[in-house]
Formats: C-alpha cells, structure tokens, sequence
C-alpha cells in the first residue's frame, strides 16, 4: 500500500508520489530552477517565464538607448479649430484670434515660438499671407508656450497681420500651409500643417 500524505492546497489525502492533486488538480511537480529565480506560478509556461526576462531586461534600457539614437526628443503637431474674438468683453480691445490644438507626441518638453506664418491662396500673382502670435486669452500678453511630452494643450493664436504679397516681397514654401516652429533638448524643428479652406474662410470673416 502506498504512503499518503496531505494535498498542501486542498488538504485532501493523495499517494505520496503524486504529482497531481486529483481532487483539486493542483500540480505537486517541484519549481524549476527559472520559475523560482522568477517568482512565477506554476502554471507559466517556459516561454512566458523567458518573455517576461525579456522585457525586465529591456525596459529599463530603453531610455538610454533612444536618448544615446537621438530619439527622445519632441515630436509637435497642430490644427486650426475655431475663430475667437479675444477681449470681447473690452470692445475697444477685442482682438481676433485662432484656437488651436498643439500636441507634444514625443519625449521631451517643446517650446513654441511666439509667431507663425501661414499662407493661403494665391491671388493674381500675389499670396495671402497671414501672421500669427500665441497670447494669453486673458492678460493678452505675448506667450512662447511648453508643451510637455504625452500632452496637448489649446492654444490662442492672435491674428497678428493678414495681408497680400508678391513672391519678391514674401518667400513662401508654398500656399496652404502654416509652418509651426518649436525648439527642444536637441535644437529646432518645424511643423508644418494645412491652411484649409475652412480655416482660410474662418480667418476672413473674423477680420470683416
């Protein structure tokens, strides 16, 4: 007759040598040496346990190694959304204004300058061109904003100057186009984003 020893779940008596509780089918089977080295289960599999050495190895050399790839760095973009009239409660200091969404989709912080050009269509051999400057909707004063990585923010873009211009007198890239520039850790850059239709139309009627 076999030896009977308790089932260390269950408590229900089972053969000494059983490697499985038939009662409450708990395996009895000692740890592998990776399983007690990884504090897993005995149910993780061999590939599991080797997945999740894996990535307690990489993540923390993943920081490093982008920032050593020159990949940790800011990644700006940004949309027109709605025309504002700012002040509009001081008539005689309301401004017209763009808001807009700017998102930071890298990883580090990015400032914006204060000022960006877009330019619209182009009308018998001149360009509409318009200038912008980030305020604050409430003090109005000039602002060059952050936008932390992972984060967006709505921004209040001041219609600065709007006016048309011949190529000699304006170089431009081309029409339909804003260029946002930004600056992070690494230097500058520029996001360039479309003037559409919309926004071109939305930028007139505040300016009537």
């Amino acid at each position: 007759m076999s030896e009977i020893k308790p089932c260390p779940y269950c408590r229900s008596e089972i053969a000494e040598a059983a490697i499985k509780c038939p009662v409450c089918q708990s395996s009895l089977a000692k740890k592998t040496p990776l399983q007690r080295l990884l504090g897993l289960r005995d149910y993780v599999t061999f590939p599991t346990a080797v997945l999740a050495l894996v990535a307690a190895v990489y993540t923390p050399l993943v920081a490093p190694v982008r920032a050593f790839l020159g990949l940790d760095g800011a990644n700006v973009e940004a949309f027109f959304l709605s025309p504002e009239m700012l002040a509009a409660d001081k008539p005689d200091a309301e401004r017209p204004a763009m808001r807009m969404s700017v998102s930071n989709t890298g990883s580090s912080v990015a400032v914006l300058l204060n000022n960006f050009v877009c330019a619209g269509d182009r009308f018998e051999e001149k360009n509409e061109i318009v200038t912008f400057s980030f305020v604050d909707p409430e003090s109005l004063k000039p602002l060059y904003p952050e936008i932390e990585a992972g984060s967006s923010k709505q921004l209040f873009a001041e219609i600065a100057h709007a006016d048309t211009y011949t190529d000699a007198a304006w170089n431009i890239a081309g029409n339909n186009r804003c260029d946002l520039a930004w600056s992070d850790k690494h230097g500058s850059g520029t996001y360039t984003f479309d003037f559409d239709a919309r926004s071109e139309e939305a930028v007139r009627d505040i300016l009537n």
